[in-house]
């Protein structure tokens, strides 16, 4: 290992010979709690890349899971929306190796970037909202038929090439659906409920994850489906037909709320009801950004739900009427107004699934049956259901999986 100072990469960073030899790192792109990525340079081919170091792969079993979970997933998905892995690092000590460096196909701007920019992107128009809003829902469709679940996409995960590609990418909170009841069903066990809460606060500990999370995930429904990520694209399209608005400065959330009640509130919780009514009240509730929007739920989408102290909450809740979407994007075409609309209902069974959303007059101009394309096989990965043991042996069971991902590009 040796520290990389010349090319055009001028920050010093110790990088392994083996990276140095095959790619020319050139400057930063971005910096995490999970690692930093870096754009670079295959040296032989001279296409542009990502080299992704993680630090401190196992400080939690957890953060290890979420490392192998993204390189599993990544390594076996194959469309043209969804972000390719295109190499692994082979640790030198498989035995004792705390750092890995990944390499991924580069997919230019996070489309948080690009919403900011928008406005100075010459000839930015309808066509590029329908394009980006289509291809997610092709990366979508890919993944569902993989039995995937990604739970966390945010503009942030979207990348956008000068072409208007669009690549997803951050598949570690990413979760296998039941291929049966096509759900994925919350665990009764201790260790289970201790690993959601840990979930729960990855989930929440940037307030923008917040803003794209579905309903039912919110109110901690016992189960829920891949309708999430839906939801989460209907949060993102609002925001593309956002920049579609001559007078509009700055895009903004859709749902812009500064808490999320039931993660302070747990299910056995004396007075639960109580508390998340004070918390409701006492801050910008996610919910409360909801309902301003799309209006308070109807009694009946209400009574569908399977918690019961949830579901008296709602109802006694003062009824909104919600917002006139027409009138909130008056330049969005009637086509992209009404798939906004299917994407964003709050009962999940009654939100649009990916095949009807693709099926939207609004993508007539732009279809493309090559990347309406399906999973050959649904995933499964071991991992997620190893038998309970303590952190050390899961750390171990780990690292030999990663090492196992890492010796396929060896």
């Amino acid at each position: 290992m040796r520290q990389l100072q010349g090319g055009k990469y001028k920050g010093n960073l110790e990088t392994p010979d083996e990276i140095n030899t095959i790619y020319c790192l050139t400057k930063e792109l971005g910096k995490g709690a999970y690692g930093t990525v870096y754009l670079a340079e295959n040296r032989e081919t001279k296409k542009q890349c990502a080299v992704k170091r993680i630090d401190d792969v196992f400080r939690t079993s957890t953060d290890a899971k979420r490392t192998l979970r993204e390189i599993s997933i990544l390594r076996r998905c194959n469309h043209p929306n969804i972000a390719r892995l295109e190499d692994i690092l082979l640790p030198k000590n498989e035995e004792r190796f705390t750092q890995l460096w990944i390499v991924q196909e580069y997919g230019g701007w996070d489309l948080t970037k690009v919403l900011k920019s928008s406005k100075h992107i010459s000839g930015w128009c309808d066509k590029h909202v329908k394009s980006i809003v289509y291809q997610m829902l092709c990366g979508l469709l890919y993944m569902q038929s993989a039995n995937l679940i990604h739970r966390d996409l945010k503009p942030s995960n979207i990348l956008l090439d000068g072409n208007c590609n669009v690549k997803i990418i951050d598949f570690g909170l990413a979760r296998q659906i039941d291929s049966s009841a096509r759900t994925l069903p919350r665990r009764n066990s201790m260790v289970w409920e201790a690993h959601e809460r840990t979930l729960e606060r990855q989930l929440t500990q940037h307030v923008v994850t917040r803003w794209y999370r579905a309903p039912e995930l919110i109110t901690l429904q016992n189960h829920y489906n891949a309708s999430i990520d839906m939801w989460s694209v209907g949060c993102i399209m609002e925001e593309l037909l956002q920049t579609l608005e001559a007078d509009t400065v700055r895009i903004r959330p859709l749902f812009p709320g500064t808490t999320c009640f039931p993660l302070s509130a747990p299910r056995k919780e004396k007075n639960r009801q109580e508390k998340m009514a004070q918390e409701f009240h006492a801050e910008t509730h996610q919910l409360e950004k909801i309902f301003e929007i799309i209006g308070t739920p109807s009694r009946e989408d209400i009574e569908a739900m399977d918690d019961g102290v949830m579901k008296t909450f709602l109802l006694n809740l003062e009824p909104m009427e919600g917002e006139d979407f027409e009138e909130l994007l008056p330049s969005a075409p009637p086509e992209a107004i009404s798939l906004l609309k299917g994407m964003l209902q709050f009962n999940p069974e009654k939100r649009i699934s990916v095949r009807e959303a693709l099926k939207s007059p609004y993508f007539d101009e732009i279809r493309n049956g090559e990347c309406e394309i399906e999973a050959p096989e649904a995933m499964y990965f071991p991992f997620e259901e190893l038998p309970e043991s303590s952190e050390a042996t899961e750390k171990k069971q780990i690292r030999q999986m990663i090492y196992k991902e890492a010796l396929l590009f060896a």
